[in-house]
């Protein structure tokens, strides 16, 4: 628990990958599933903000199969994510679209509202950098709903502007000013 504890309060992602490997050879060595999950899951999220992709997808790989043989729904779900994070990065739009969309089938229960706003607003953003405008503003709305329902105001301030983004780039400057006036009141 404590490993786990420094790896989510440092910014360092060196850091973090040192930590997770001690995690997960401690998970093993207990036989704890759940933080072998955890050692494997943060090592990868780790790898992928160093630019190390590949390796990150293996170790995201080892741990959505540590969460699926264990029903971690949760977890599945942030495995699928950061996989999805993955192609989204190698600019594989279609595989990050379909690994968020598994992702989201993990988390429906309003006890996760949290991860669907983040993971329908990282839906939106994949659209809108693929232009697929009318799916952008979808996913965009429903990631607002979520946040303003968690009370997470300033991100769902932010989401408005992207959906200001999407109206400009469709020309309709009456629902831009709209929306980008939710955004400036809320901030």
């Amino acid at each position: 628990e404590l490993l786990l504890l420094a790896i989510h309060n440092t910014s360092d992602f060196q850091t973090c990958l040192e930590l997770s490997e001690k995690l997960i050879e401690k998970a093993e060595e207990a036989k704890n599933p759940y933080y072998q999950y955890y050692g494997f899951y943060e090592k990868g999220q780790s790898l992928i903000f160093l630019n190390s992709s590949e390796e990150a997808l293996t170790y995201l790989q080892n741990s959505l199969q540590i969460a699926l043989d264990n029903n971690f729904q949760k977890e599945v779900g942030f495995s699928y994510y950061l996989i999805s994070d993955v192609f989204r990065r190698k600019r594989s739009f279609a595989e990050a679209i379909e690994f968020l969309r598994i992702a989201l089938m993990h988390l429906t229960s309003n006890e996760n509202q949290k991860y669907l706003s983040i993971y329908y607003y990282q839906l939106g953003n994949i659209y809108y950098q693929i232009s697929q405008n009318d799916s952008s503003k979808l996913y965009y709305k429903k990631a607002v709903k979520h946040f303003e329902a968690g009370n997470q105001l300033i991100e769902a301030a932010y989401t408005y502007g992207n959906i200001g983004a999407v109206y400009i780039r469709l020309n309709e400057p009456d629902s831009a000013r709209y929306v980008l006036s939710r955004a400036f009141n809320i901030l």
